[in-house]
């Protein structure tokens, strides 16, 4: 029982590298000093932490931090297992290796990350093509499983380019004008939505809160199953916000994701993004009795029948606070204003092309 124990004990804390030879002098010196739960880590296995903890922290990505971490983490297991160290070493390679195969990859779906260094890029031949580098992970894996292939099984990897919606909001950059928008779309809701669904389509401004009516019903009979859109309210003093709403609305009352909303304010001509916090979950709250509620608390705006043209914020629980580490989109602390009127945008799409989330949404983590 002791011995069991005491083995994992020195795997856990990386105590079974070679000891010092003890001392000569006396007994008390021969004896191992024993803790509650085993044996204490000795200098030789504090320095071999050490290497791997810093093994782990320069890798350019998580995934070369996680196979790092594999391929090490093997050199400290019990000796009765892998009675040498090379053969502790191969065993943490080929560990690393059948990770990554089993996870489609090096850059793959889920192994993918972005370099801390940046891409590292090699000429080629004569014709002055320049082909991407390959680091040692990478190198292991094709010796072992082949080149990866840039459509496995005929799937289209994901990026930011073709799904866009799956990415956090892009906070500093701001889209282009598209021939077809109106002067309030092209002034204060086409730059906002660099990196959306939306950048680059055409926009129809679906309801209008002066001219269709500040009800729920109305809001709704407008937006509900029309795909992604974006609100833009105005204040009676003229201040000019919104949300972006990746999943659009449908009216059954869920509580739909979206990890690529955000809430928006113009100060000014100086445009200000929040981004979507805690996941994409309750990006907006999707009820028919209620207008444009982004998050149960972030950007509300109710549209209850006592003051239906009342607008109130929250920032923190669902969305990022201000720049300064404020918790309202409103000029001088205010929580809550009216408003003057209040647009929402969706995409136009052709009528053979489908609408995305036009429906319910049951599972979906972006």
């Amino acid at each position: 029982m002791y011995r069991a124990r005491a083995a994992a004990t020195r795997a856990l804390s990386i105590a079974t590298l070679p000891r010092t030879a003890p001392s000569h002098h006396s007994s008390h010196h021969r004896r191992r000093r024993r803790t509650p739960y085993g044996m204490r880590p000795t200098p030789a296995s504090a320095h071999r932490a050490n290497h791997i903890a810093a093994a782990v922290a320069t890798a350019p990505t998580a995934a070369h931090a996680a196979l790092s971490l594999i391929a090490n983490i093997f050199t400290c297991v019990p000796s009765r297992i892998f009675p040498t160290g090379r053969m502790r070493r191969h065993a943490g390679l080929v560990a690393a290796a059948l990770v990554v195969g089993g996870l489609g990859g090096a850059g793959g779906f889920v192994m993918g990350g972005v370099s801390r260094r940046g891409p590292a890029v090699v000429h080629s031949g004569g014709d002055g093509a320049k082909e991407p580098k390959k680091d040692p992970i990478e190198k292991m894996f094709n010796f072992f499983f082949g080149e990866i292939e840039a459509e496995p099984l005929g799937l289209t990897r994901m990026s930011v380019e073709t799904a866009p919606d799956q990415y956090p909001a892009d906070v500093t950059g701001r889209a282009e004008a598209v021939a077809g928008d109106d002067e309030e779309c092209a002034r204060f809701v086409r730059p906002t939505l660099k990196q959306t669904g939306l950048e680059r389509r055409e926009l129809q401004l679906v309801y209008e809160a002066k001219r269709d009516g500040f009800t729920p019903e109305a809001f709704h009979r407008a937006v509900d199953r029309r795909g992604p859109g974006i609100v833009l309210a105005v204040s009676t003093s003229g201040l000019r916000f919104g949300g972006y709403n990746p999943k659009g609305w449908v009216g059954y009352g869920e509580y739909r994701p979206g990890l690529s909303a955000f809430l928006y304010v113009w100060k000014g001509d100086r445009l200000v993004k929040l981004r979507k916090v805690g996941g994409a979950g309750m990006c907006v709250v999707d009820k028919p009795e209620e207008g444009p509620m982004f998050g149960a608390e972030g950007l509300c705006v109710p549209m209850r029948a006592s003051s239906p043209r009342r607008a109130r914020v929250k920032l923190g629980p669902y969305y990022e606070r201000m720049p300064g580490g404020g918790t309202t989109l409103f000029d001088d602390g205010e929580m809550a204003v009216d408003l003057a009127n209040l647009l929402v945008y969706t995409g136009v799409y052709a009528e053979d092309e489908p609408i995305p989330f036009d429906d319910a949404i049951p599972f979906s983590l972006t």
